[in-house]
């Protein structure tokens, strides 16, 4: 192992063994406990690939010479390049190989320093945990009570999941809260009816990504002390309790806490995926958690051109991604527990029972199963039980075994819907017409984002009982036309969606995931267009390259994929010194260098510095 240094950043030449190691290829192998794939170009020369898989960066370990395989989503990649097959532009990032005598060496950035972990050694005490719904944790340590993604009363996601197991505990039954963290503003995790019932003085912890948008939506909720916080900065939420946040390094925006009490060390994942660049600052936790199952996205349920062996096939594939995602938590950050959270729901409105019944999860049984041989104790808690870290007891539930049977689980949902009114939680209005819907789509034209959907066609259908909007949206490059129809034709992409649903998210920005089970979804051919569905995810970052000139906007409005683009060599060449290799990175394309620095744990100091170096170029037009 060689050291040197390439300005503000440490390198390593790392030997990872002799040619005659490696007859079979391709082959996957591990470097400083990350996965990689080493394989040979077409002329024969070794060429290095990071396994980690740029969507919830789960493992890419289904590899053979035709194509790299992630089984978490089913992303492909080939084995030449690195290029997505199935999902552009998502691609694996390389390294050189260099060949010296008989040995192979690569050159990777060098960790950087941790975190500054408390030092009370070897307590072995943790804090009581109660799990309240779904993602929604009670942490309580030394009188202090820490609320996570409180999701408590009522349906989330446009009125289409309910929580379940049910636990029939009311805010209001709740004991004082200190203070709440929420992850991400998806309804099940940022829930404003369940928020509307607390005391708005109560501190709200967010992580702060784009442009503060978490906090300013928590702030028009009423709360009086929202504190954003910085990737990597450490906060302390109480005398006894210290929070950092970390943003996931996936294509999307979910964030992670690490909690520290005492000395016991807490990496709450959520459903963000790994970020295997918290290693760099985190050498190991006392517990894990993390969503267990694939449960969230619709897909492939009501995907219409899929047939049923198709869809068992994805679900199955899914479910075995995710299991081996929590082992690799687990190995990477040697943890004690493993707490499987965020897979805690269930569809109840009876147009959603067919994909209910169809859909395919890991239960709590399959995570036990799956660790039966690791070191690892897993807590398998459902919403209403507790573990005391003190004396490791969990507490549970009565009868707590007829919530895993299916035929109990339909009952149940059929009845809470009956007794309940969840049109107060579904859009009802529906009164926009082509204007709007073609101003909407317009405003994206181009955005750096919407360049990389490339050429694509999406039929749109808006409907209610009376009637339907029918529109073709063309996008080739950044440009985008909008055309009426009067009927659905195919396309790359047809979606059939409630037109109120549709008029929520365009007049309110919100996320376009929020549609999940309500509508259909039809594609051909069977592509994944990564970058039109972060257009979707976040329309609202479409807009970061908006309207002023590259050289007078402030680098916040400026994604990496522009400075990428736009900023020539020098301005690659300062990212890649501090380890920020965006050319070509998904996550690049609508994420700003704050971002981006809060993804690969780049401290304030040295992004003071690049940004300084940054804006010297452009101001200077050095481009």
């Amino acid at each position: 192992m060689i050291l040197y240094s390439k300005e503000l950043t440490i390198f390593m030449m790392i030997e990872i063994g002799n040619i005659s190691d490696y007859t079979k290829i391709p082959q996957l192998i591990n470097i400083m406990k990350k996965p990689f794939i080493l394989n040979k170009d077409k002329k024969g020369k070794f060429i290095l690939f990071s396994a980690i898989c740029p969507h919830l960066h789960g493992t890419v370990d289904k590899i053979s010479k035709n194509k790299f395989e992630c089984p978490h989503h089913g992303w492909t990649y080939d084995p030449e390049n690195g290029e997505s097959i199935n999902s552009l532009p998502a691609k694996l990032q390389s390294f050189s190989v260099t060949i010296e005598g008989n040995k192979l060496f690569v050159d990777l950035p060098k960790d950087e320093e941790k975190i500054p972990q408390n030092q009370i050694k070897n307590s072995g005490i943790g804090p009581k945990i109660s799990l309240i719904s779904n993602a929604c944790m009670l942490i309580e340590w030394k009188g202090k009570k820490l609320l996570t993604d409180p999701w408590i009363e009522g349906p989330a996601i446009f009125g289409s999941w309910i929580q379940y197991p049910p636990n029939d505990i009311k805010v209001k039954q709740l004991p004082k809260i200190d203070a709440i963290w929420i992850s991400h503003e998806h309804s099940d995790h940022l829930h404003p009816n369940t928020l509307a019932k607390f005391d708005k003085n109560i501190p709200v912890y967010v992580p702060e990504i784009q442009d503060d948008r978490l906090s300013k939506i928590v702030k028009k909720l009423g709360f009086k002390d929202v504190i954003s916080m910085p990737s990597f900065q450490s906060f302390k939420i109480a005398d006894t309790i210290e929070a950092t946040s970390f943003k996931s390094a996936s294509t999307w925006n979910d964030g992670i806490l690490f909690l520290q009490t005492g000395d016991f060390k807490i990496l709450n994942f959520n459903d963000a995926g790994i970020n295997w660049n918290v290693k760099k600052k985190i050498d190991h936790v006392d517990l894990i958690c993390s969503s267990f199952s694939q449960s969230a996205s619709s897909y492939p349920s009501n995907w219409t051109h899929l047939n049923e062996s198709t869809k068992d096939e994805i679900m199955d594939n899914r479910n075995q991604g995710v299991l081996k995602m929590l082992k690799k938590m687990a190995e990477l950050f040697n943890a004690k527990y493993l707490l499987p959270i965020a897979s805690f729901n269930a569809l109840w409105h009876p147009k959603h029972m067919k994909y209910e019944k169809m859909k395919k999860r890991n239960s709590l049984f399959d995570v036990i199963d799956f660790f039966k041989d690791e070191k690892i104790s897993v807590l398998d808690l459902i919403p209403g039980e507790s573990w005391d870290g003190q004396n490791k007891e969990i507490s549970r539930r009565e009868n707590r075994e007829k919530f895993f049977d299916n035929d109990f689980r339909y009952k149940y949902l059929k009845k809470i819907f009956k007794n309940s009114n969840p049109d107060e939680f579904i859009p009802s209005k529906f009164d926009i017409n082509h204007d709007d819907l073609k101003k909407y789509f317009l405003s994206f034209s181009n955005a750096e984002l919407t360049k990389h959907v490339g050429n694509m066609k999406l039929c749109l259908t808006a409907f209610d009982s009376k009637r339907s909007l029918v529109t073709l949206i063309s996008f080739n490059d950044g440009k985008i036309n909008y055309e009426e129809l009067k009927e659905p034709v195919e396309s790359e992409l047809v979606i059939s969606c409630p037109g109120a649903m549709v008029q929520e998210i365009i007049q309110n920005d919100l996320s376009w995931d929020e549609i999940m089970y309500w509508s259909t979804f039809h594609r051909n051919p069977d592509k994944y267009n990564l970058a039109f569905w972060r257009l979707l995810h976040a329309p609202w970052r479409a807009k970061m390259d908006e309207g002023e000139d590259f050289f007078l906007k402030p680098l916040s409005k400026i994604s990496i994929a522009t400075l990428v683009e736009k900023g020539g060599d020098k301005i690659t060449k300062i990212l890649e010194e501090n380890g920020m290799y965006c050319t070509g990175c998904p996550p690049s394309v609508g994420e700003n260098l704050q971002d981006g620095c809060s993804i690969h744990g780049v401290s304030n100091e040295k992004m003071k510095i690049m940004t300084s170096e940054i804006q010297k170029i452009i101001k200077s037009k050095e481009v």
